[in-house]
Formats: structure tokens, sequence, C-alpha cells
């Protein structure tokens, strides 16, 4: 495996560890030091491969935002065009926000709420992908 996979896999796995932490305790507990606790890494190492809680936190987005349109979006569209294809989107959703692993639910929803009336970067991000959601449902 070459340095660069290797990266990418470390990243793909704290993405995921801070995926099950959004879902149980939201954005904010999302911390480089509850995530080093949980994955066993050094705050330092995170670092690394994060340079702020805020990247992580967009990075974070990102991956939950990927996750969901495999699982609920990508699915549907196999479906015919209209109802047919908005019922299979909103059984899809429910499905993914019901399913065993995901202990919260909906953590881009959660964290509308959470970044609701904060200014940034983090609050940007989510917006985008309310913003795919919505062109999804149009």
């Amino acid at each position: 495996m070459t340095v660069r996979n290797n990266e990418q896999g470390t990243r793909s796995h704290i993405l995921q560890a801070a995926f099950e932490i959004v879902c149980i305790y939201g954005f904010s507990g999302v911390t480089l030091g509850n995530l080093a606790k949980h994955i066993g890494m050094s705050k330092s190492g995170l670092f690394a491969h994060f340079k702020s809680i805020e990247q992580l936190h967009r990075e974070l987005i990102k991956h939950i935002g990927t996750v969901f349109r495999s699982e609920v979006v990508s699915p549907a569209l196999n479906v015919a065009e209209g109802l047919p294809r908005l019922e299979a989107t909103i059984s899809n959703w429910l499905t993914w926000a019901s399913r065993p692993t995901a202990l919260g639910g909906a953590p881009l929803l959660a964290g509308f709420f959470e970044f609701d009336d904060r200014e940034g970067s983090v609050r940007d991000s989510l917006l985008e992908e309310g913003v795919r959601w919505c062109t999804h449902l149009r």
C-alpha cells in the first residue's frame, strides 16, 4: 500500500469514527479529544490529517452526505420519476435514519439545528448538503 492510500485509509477510518460519534452526541461531541480517545489515536495524529476541528467537521459533513446519497438517493434514481421516485426516496430515508447502526438517526438534520445560529464554514457545508437534498426532492 502506498503512503497516499494509507493516509486515505486512515482519514476514512477517522471520518467513520466521527460519524459514529456525531450520531450519538451531535457535532459538539466530535472534539479532537473525544475522537482521539474513540479511535486510540493522539490529538496530534488527528491534526496530521485535519488541521482544525472546523476542517474535520466539514470533511465529516461531506462524508455523511456521500454515505447518505449512496444509501438513500442513488437507489431511488432507479425508480420511475415522479411520485414513485419520491416514495422510494422517503422510504430509503426512513430506513436509513432508523438503521441499528445509526444510533442517532439523522446527523445532518441535527447539525442544521446545532449550527443554525452560527456563521462559518461548517454551517455553510451543512447548507450545501441541505441544498443537494432539496434539489433531489424537487
